[in-house]
This record gives structure tokens, sequence and C-alpha cells, in this order.
């Protein structure tokens, strides 16, 4: 069968038709342009004769389709073409007098789908381990493509005997890599405790946040390959903690580490890099703190609030349920807090709130960074903000063995990879294509997770509580190149 096809990418322009100026808006569909290799006139120019036909998006707005004409052999009659975001396409094609449009969707690259751009795409009668599976098909009726006409699509569950592959020979034989993520235990030097958060300082190294059985102290510890540093303070039950550097005036500069504790009764500790401290408020309790860029995010039962000790304008007032249970900040000062299972997103300038298809799910946590945003939970939950739309969308689902696993905490590595875990010492991570498994780091649970200083390092925490009197911390090295 002639199956394959090389790429066509859109062009909004096009050489002469029949049909006069383009005039389509962005409505919601897509008016795909079929110039017939046949050559008539037009008034008194030769110009090929053309057929319009329009398709309603059934597709997300935020997804990649592939588009071909396929005979009723299922041979490629015209395409493969790569939809993006236009809403007028302008292809040359040869349609039989009985084909069908099919339309197979992925995920965009940015949110982990194939690279169209750079592999191209290839239309194939054999399926095998590196044909790509998409996120839906899509295939009209039989039709006549050469006259005018309104082409429905509707979804095909069982599949198409064609399926879609790279056109590119390195592409497709290059399968995403999960490599050998290295795990290494270090002792933070407490025993009978149980980490609950984490902080990395680029310039002095991972500090990490503990409490014990003891109802009125919690543990600051430091470490690094060459030092460790312990304190306890007077509180009950740790919960957050953030390390922020500042820059003061001066030729050079002088830089000073601030250490941001709470706890659980409310109150927040400001500490210097030996974890001494330089002021103690009050709060009520479960007011927790975060960190985005340099700036100090104070979270809970009163809302939100920038603290920082020598500067920090404030934002409009946060319009969403309190209290809040999770937020997460970006270095460009955006937002997204999650608060009794509402979330609301922060753009530097102003709130809005976001809406999340799957409801009644008891979620975790939050992440975000300037173009992704995620959020995990129960039952091995995860969603995507999809960053062209502002959709949340499922992510590409995990083994069944993993969904049942709680997760407590997401974070991301570089580029479009990030790493998951929670319950039973559950870590997962994505390599920028695919779920990778992992083994696990403990057989309690991780708590807390903060990427480090290197490309695909990470650092997590938690406890090895092997029955109710027993704890014993426990914190990671993860790693993978």
């Amino acid at each position: 069968m002639g199956l394959s096809g090389e790429v066509d990418f859109i062009d909004a322009g096009g050489g002469p038709s029949c049909l006069g100026p383009d005039s389509t808006a962005n409505d919601g569909w897509l008016h795909l342009t079929i110039f017939l290799p046949i050559l008539t006139v037009c008034g008194l120019t030769a110009c090929q004769q053309s057929s319009l036909i329009h398709v309603k998006h059934p597709w997300p707005p935020g997804e990649v389709a592939i588009a071909a004409i396929l005979t009723s052999e299922y041979e490629v009659a015209g395409g493969p073409w790569l939809i993006e975001d236009f809403n007028l396409l302008k292809v040359s094609a040869e349609p039989p007098a009985a084909g069908r449009l099919v339309v197979w969707t992925f995920p965009a690259s940015i949110d982990g789908g194939p690279d169209f751009s750079k592999c191209g795409i290839q239309i194939v009668g054999a399926k095998d381990d590196l044909t790509l599976t998409p996120s839906n098909i899509w295939s009209s009726e039989l039709s006549d493509f050469s006259i005018i006409q309104e082409v429905s699509l509707e979804p095909i569950p069982g599949g198409l005997p064609v399926w879609i592959t790279h056109a590119s020979t390195s592409c497709r034989d290059r399968k995403p890599d999960c490599g050998q993520p290295q795990i290494q235990r270090l002792d933070p030097g407490i025993v009978d405790t149980r980490i609950s958060a984490l902080s990395y300082h680029r310039h002095r190294g991972i500090y990490y946040l503990a409490h014990g059985d003891s109802p009125d102290e919690i543990q600051v510890g430091f470490f690094d390959s060459r030092d460790t540093i312990i304190r306890s303070y007077p509180a009950t039950s740790s919960i957050s903690l953030a390390a922020s550097m500042t820059m003061t005036t001066g030729d050079p500069p002088d830089y000073q580490t601030n250490i941001y504790v709470t706890a659980d009764d409310g109150t927040l500790l400001r500490l210097d890099e030996d974890l001494m401290v330089l002021e103690r408020r009050k709060y009520p309790p479960s007011t927790k703190v975060a960190k985005g860029g340099e700036t100090i995010w104070i979270y809970g039962p009163d809302g939100i609030e920038n603290y920082y000790p020598t500067r920090g304008d404030a934002i409009p007032s946060y319009p969403g349920p309190r209290p809040v249970k999770s937020l997460a900040a970006s270095l460009e000062g955006q937002l997204l807090v999650l608060a009794d299972s509402q979330l609301y997103y922060f753009d530097g300038t102003s709130w809005q709130q976001e809406y999340l298809e799957e409801n009644g799910v008891s979620w975790r946590q939050v992440a975000l960074e300037a173009t992704r945003a995620m959020i995990v939970g129960a039952e091995g939950r995860t969603l995507a903000r999809d960053v062209k739309t502002g959709q949340w969308q499922p992510w590409p689902q995990r083994s069944q063995a993993s969904l049942s696993i709680d997760l407590n905490t997401i974070s991301f590595m570089d580029g479009d990879r990030f790493i998951v875990a929670g319950k039973d010492g559950f870590i997962q991570w994505w390599n920028g294509s695919r779920w990778c498994p992992s083994a696990r780091g403990a057989p309690g649970t991780i708590k807390a997770s903060i990427r480090g200083s290197r490309p695909g390092e990470i650092y997590l925490g938690g406890d090895d509580r092997l029955s109710s009197d027993q704890d014993s911390p426990v914190l990671l090295r993860w790693s993978v190149e």
C-alpha cells in the first residue's frame, strides 16, 4: 500500500483558487482547502480548482493534530498534514472518488508529545514498538471530496489499520531513554524523627525540617558533604521550610542567607545560615511558608501575604477560600494556590480561578514554573496545565499498580522532566516522553522533594516508620543523567 508520506507544514497562504478571498475566522472550525490538480479558468487567469471542507474541531485546541485523506482501502490519498494552531489549512491533493478524512491527535511536544516539527510524520501499515500512540483518532464517513461540503468527524475507539510514526530514521530508532536513576541515602544526623519539608540553597546545600513524637520541639538541619548542623526549637509539629538568599549593597555585595520555618502551632522562625534565630513571629496555627525567586510567601488560614525582610510589594487580595492548603511560586512572581479543592492562579497582575474536570479528588500539592503547572493528589492523580489554553488535563496515565498510591510531592527537574513521590516510598519520574520506573527509596512515606543544583538531581525526605512507636528519618539524593 502507498502509505508513506512526507509531512506538509501548513501554509496560511497558498496559490489562487476559484473560491475567492478567504473569509474564515477562528470560529472553532478547521477550514480545509484542497487544491485539485485540475487547471481551470478564473476570469482571465488560470488557477487550480478548489474544494473547501469545513471540519468542526472535535479535539482540544491545545493538542497537535495529524490529518490525512485515506481511500476506502486505507491508502494515503492526501497528507499527512500537521495541524497545530492553524484555523485555515490549504493543501494540494488528489482525493479519491470515495475517501475519508482521518485525524490523529497528540499532546503538544511541550507536554511530552511527539516533536513532529523536528522528526516529521509518516503513515505506516504495520504497528511496532516505534509507532506513536495518539490521544484519539477521528474519522469522517466515506465522502466525495471533489465537491464543497461539511464533514463531521467521529471518534474511532478501535483504531484503524494504519499508524503514525516519525519520518526521521534517527527519531524512529531512538526510543526515549529512562536511564538508570541513582539513589543515595544520606545521613541527616537525627534519629526518632520524620522529615516533613526540604529546601535547597544553591550556595549552601540542603536544609530539612523534622519533628518526632515530642509535643513541643521541632528540628532544623543543614546537610552537605562537608558539614552538618542540627538545632532544635520550641514549637509543635513542623510544617514548612524555605531557604532564601538576599543581596545587600556593597562592592562586592554581601549575600545573606535566611531560612524560614513554620510549625503547626503558627510559629514562624527566620534563621541565619547557621540556624540561629534572627526573628520569631506568631501566626494562626497551620500557617505555611513557600519561596518563589527571592520572595517568601506566607499562606494558610489567613490567606496569603508576601514577606521579605527588606522588600516586597503588596499583591491584589487573594479572592479564594481559606485556609490555603498548598502554594507554589515561580521565579517570575506567578502563584498557583490550592484551597478547598479549588485552584487559583496569579499571573503577576491579577487573580483568576482555574477549573478542574476531576472533582472529588483529595489534591495534595501544586508545582509551578514559568511555563508549567501541575497538581498531584490521592490515588496517583496527576494533572497538567496546558500553557496555551490554560486548561487542566490528566497527564498520561501511569501503570495501574501505581494509580492506587497517594502522591505527596512533585518537583520539576530540568527541561520536560519531573518526579512524583508518595506513600510506601513510591518514586516515579517523567523523562520528557513517558513514565519511567524508579526503585523505592524507603519503605515508609516520601513527604517532600526539592530540585538540587545539578541537572536531573532531586532531594527527597520522609520517614521509615515501621511501627506506631518508631521513626527513622529518610533523606535521599536521587539523580539521573
